[in-house]
């Protein structure tokens, strides 16, 4: 995948998750710069089902382990269900820091009927727990 290219994700029963896995490879300069500075700035833009957009700094190491999009919730505490992510793209401030594409794994998880709301309440880290261990 290039930067700066919306990719499309696939629309998921609400008893699923999905989640992309980055490989996000600096090249030689940006392997120096940030030996010697801090790392360049790579960013995660999603486009939701009513159209806003919202974006947000991610770090490339950790996005290998994958980065929930769907459901997503800015507010968890609450019990509002957010309108699904229906595109990403990544961007990268300075591309001369970066290879010219990454790649893009999504993985998906089925909760088998479980209501997703659930998971996010008050005994939200027992169904955690349950659900990844």
């Amino acid at each position: 995948m290039n930067y700066g290219v919306w990719v499309e994700i696939p629309t998921l029963p609400i008893d699923q998750l999905i989640r992309a896995k980055l490989k996000i490879t600096k090249s030689f300069k940006g392997l120096l710069k940030g030996a010697l500075f801090r790392g360049e700035g790579f960013y995660l833009y999603g486009e939701r089902e009513d159209n806003s957009v919202f974006n947000f700094k991610i770090v490339p190491k950790n996005a290998e382990d994958g980065i929930w999009l769907n459901p997503f919730s800015f507010s968890p505490e609450t019990n509002y269900r957010e309108p699904c992510i229906k595109r990403i793209k990544i961007v990268c401030l300075d591309q001369e820091m970066a290879d010219p594409s990454y790649t893009l794994a999504l993985e998906q998880f089925n909760f088998n009927g479980v209501d997703l709301q659930d998971f996010f309440l008050a005994n939200a880290n027992k169904d955690v727990y349950r659900f990844f261990n």
